[in-house]
């Protein structure tokens, strides 16, 4: 028996899971519905919101006529069997005001009150130079006694929204003090993995509205280069950083220590501790009055069984901060 033809991914301009606005509703002071048409090979299963890969808007989203009013709730329309077209309803209502059920998707999330964008001072231990990716020494070649620091700006992203309950508030608020695991793009400026920190309050301002809560969502950015030569991570992470700009990774929040100390591991098995020292004129030895570089020295353990000394900071469950409900573009 032959196989079953596969049914297409494409239709002519349409793509599976894309959705297009196909009706702009009338819109009142009150509210506004529009149609998004979304093409849907298999007619005969079911079909739910998590099946549009794109095209819709964001709950939470300004209509474009009329910013009082935001998106909702989305509601798929009934469907005729046969019909490779299924329809969704994209309900917008005042800011003020919350969505009454009977659709497919939740309430609105909040609207949209603020949204800026503070410029940052970093200031870091300088471990690795900028050009050449060696690590910081003086001109004996030894560790500075104090670590020089450099200062750089970034521009970070700040936003305020108004939302209904603390069921709404809690998960957001889950996510204070971490990083972005992935690449995100928050309101138009662009943060790469692990260079973007949440800080998230929230308050009741018992104002009588249906909106009480006030979340304010803070991204601080961080972007620390080091050297790939340098070895300054474990591992694991190691592969997980793309290279970028020359020589360097971004570390971003995770904090890069120079590897440097007063003893170091031999290469015999199992490694054996010993003190550096150094030789005088007169042939006398000593310990060193400063720590020793330990990376690519020659002496430490090249197995790569000795610790390495940075500080991993926690990132977000599932790569994505997808309960902020942001737009990865800047508005108009």
């Amino acid at each position: 028996m032959p196989d079953t033809p596969a049914t297409p991914a494409t239709i002519g301009y349409w793509t599976a899971g894309v959705a297009r606005l196909s009706e702009r509703g009338e819109v009142s002071a009150s509210g506004a519905t529009d149609t998004y048409t979304v093409y849907w090979p298999n007619t005969a299963a079911d079909f739910g919101l998590s099946d549009v890969v794109s095209g819709l808007p964001d709950e939470g989203d300004e209509h474009p006529s009329n910013s009082d009013l935001t998106v909702a709730e989305f509601k798929i329309a009934e469907h005729e069997p046969g019909v490779v077209w299924r329809r969704i309803l994209v309900v917008y209502t005042r800011g003020d005001e919350e969505s009454e059920g009977g659709g497919s998707g939740s309430e609105s999330v909040g609207k949209l009150v603020a949204l800026d964008y503070p410029v940052y001072t970093q200031s870091g231990d300088l471990v690795a130079d900028q050009v050449s990716g060696a690590p910081v020494l003086n001109s004996a070649g030894d560790v500075f006694d104090s670590v020089p620091t450099v200062e750089t700006l970034y521009t970070g992203v700040h936003w305020t929204r108004r939302l209904s309950s603390w069921a709404k508030v809690s998960p957001q608020l889950a996510l204070d003090g971490t990083v972005n695991a992935a690449t995100v793009t928050i309101y138009g400026v662009a943060f790469r993995k692990r260079t973007a920190r949440l800080r998230i309050t929230a308050r009741n301002t018992f104002d009588g509205s249906s909106r009480p809560w006030e979340l304010d969502v803070t991204v601080e950015p961080r972007h620390t280069f080091v050297d790939s030569s340098c070895d300054f991570r474990p591992d694991s992470t190691m592969a997980s950083y793309n290279a970028v700009a020359g020589l360097g990774y971004d570390v971003g929040w995770d904090v890069p220590l120079l590897d440097c100390g007063y003893q170091y591991l031999d290469t015999s098995s199992p490694p054996q501790k010993f003190r550096f020292t150094v030789t005088d004129d007169a042939g006398q030895t000593s310990a060193p009055q400063l720590p020793q570089l330990l990376t690519n020295d020659g002496r430490n353990n090249q197995d790569g069984s000795y610790p390495k000394s940075i500080l991993i900071v926690r990132t977000c469950a599932g790569n994505t901060w997808t309960a902020l409900k942001f737009k990865t573009a800047a508005p108009n």
